[in-house]
């Protein structure tokens, strides 16, 4: 199983117990269960968009958190972008977050092991995760207002 133990903190500052990362080439930004927002100190209701995502099981709901998560990892704090899925069961680490702290994940399926070695930059990591957090705001902003815009179109353009 390809985990990377972590430990992640909380909106306030606190470390939660360590646990395992599943790493999943296939996922864009890491999701987490939806247990772990409220885990985390996020509201999901008041802080997230929900929205509908793609996952190899088809459509599923997701709770995006624009900020993001931290998280200790190999004994670096990293930023991860951050979707809650309610029926997940697993943390899933993904492409535009994890994948920007390594140079290289490798799985071996023969030997049922994988390996990764951390970036020589990691500043330029920060950086490129900062870019996708921002990406992933900027996207949720629009959704946002888009959906604001058809619940008024809907509504005949009134507030109310």
């Amino acid at each position: 199983m390809p985990g990377i133990p972590m430990k992640f903190i909380d909106i306030n500052g606190r470390t939660l117990s360590r646990t395992v990362g599943l790493v999943d080439s296939g996922c864009d930004f890491s999701t987490f269960p939806l247990e772990w927002a409220k885990e985390l100190g996020i509201d999901s209701a008041a802080d997230c968009l929900a929205s509908k995502g793609e996952t190899a099981g088809g459509e599923a709901d997701r709770f995006y958190y624009p900020p993001g998560v931290t998280a200790s990892i190999m004994g670096r704090t990293v930023r991860l972008c951050a979707s809650f899925a309610p029926k997940l069961k697993v943390i899933l680490l993904g492409r535009e977050d994890l994948f920007r702290y390594f140079k290289t994940i490798s799985f071996d399926q023969v030997g049922q092991t994988f390996d990764v070695k951390v970036v020589s930059d990691w500043d330029d990591a920060d950086r490129a995760v900062e870019q996708s957090l921002a990406q992933l705001a900027d996207w949720v902003e629009r959704a946002t207002k888009a959906e604001k815009a058809k619940a008024l179109a809907g509504n005949g353009g009134s507030a109310n």
